[in-house]
């Protein structure tokens, strides 16, 4: 896996429609030659105490099984620590340090408490 590229690309390409186009993001995930390997489609929802991500992963039917349950132990670790480790180190990869609370609200990376 990590060999993969991911690639975003315009919602009208997902295999999957989303709930709201306008917040859905679609990534799609290229072997080493730039191949389209699978969809993952992320659907960001503002909840009371923060946000809820839905993220469909698009698989085509020839996928063996064995890949497909390893891609889900895959997200099942990655997301019980995203909160506390690969989000911190998303923002300050793409800042350069973690910016102010209101410059990461108005970027979308953080809801308002007002949600």
């Amino acid at each position: 896996m990590a060999a993969y590229r991911m690639r975003r690309e315009s919602i009208a390409l997902s295999p999957v429609s989303p709930k709201n186009e306008k917040e859905a993001n679609l990534n799609i995930i290229l072997d080493t030659e730039e191949v389209p390997l699978f969809y993952i489609l992320s659907e960001p929802e503002p909840t009371i105490n923060g946000i809820r991500i839905t993220a469909t992963f698009i698989f085509p039917a020839a996928f063996p099984d064995e890949y497909l349950e390893a891609h889900r132990q895959h997200y099942n670790e990655e997301f019980s620590n995203m909160a506390y480790k690969a989000i911190p180190h998303l923002i300050k990869k793409t800042f350069g340090y973690i910016p102010d609370t209101e410059i990461l609200i108005k970027s979308g990376l953080i809801v308002p408490p007002e949600f």
